[in-house]
């Protein structure tokens, strides 16, 4: 997208630069395209802030409320998360014998905890489901450790 901008704005700079005398090069038009962009597209972005250089009053206040479309992602990203148990235990299988038992239970622990994670998000309850979402990465962040085979000291 920004890339196309660029092409944008450098073409209409070229075309302003080709108004002019004399001849012209890449390095002219570029300059006058980076010129104008930073005047013209600069100014919008110092305008949408507040008076004093911070964030409006929008994203300053920084919303906590959840509203009931939000959680209603939340709800189909469970339902997305849950299937991952499956790719854990597929990674499982190439696990050596000792790790592939604790990977599997891992495995069904995560499950477990993104089900309990879907009663809260249905229920719009932030601090149930906050809790629950900690024992589900703390469960992904062991089988990820689990994974990891190559020493340290490398």
């Amino acid at each position: 997208m920004l890339l196309l901008f660029v092409a944008l704005v450098a073409n209409r700079a070229a075309a302003l630069v080709v108004m002019s005398a004399g001849p012209v090069s890449r390095r002219k038009a570029i300059g006058a395209a980076i010129s104008w962009s930073t005047s013209v597209a600069g100014s919008a972005a110092r305008a949408a802030s507040g008076d004093d250089g911070s964030l409006p009053d929008g994203p300053l206040q920084g919303d906590d409320d959840i509203d009931a479309k939000e959680w209603e992602a939340v709800g189909l990203f469970l339902r997305k998360l849950y299937d991952e148990g499956d790719d854990m235990i597929f990674l499982a299988r190439n696990l050596d014998s000792g790790k592939k038992g604790q990977a599997k239970n891992l495995a069904d622990a995560f499950r477990t905890s993104v089900k309990k994670a879907d009663r809260p998000s249905r229920d719009h309850d932030r601090t149930a489901f906050l809790a629950a979402y900690d024992d589900t990465a703390r469960f992904m962040d062991t089988f990820l450790e689990l994974l990891h085979d190559v020493p340290d000291e490398l």
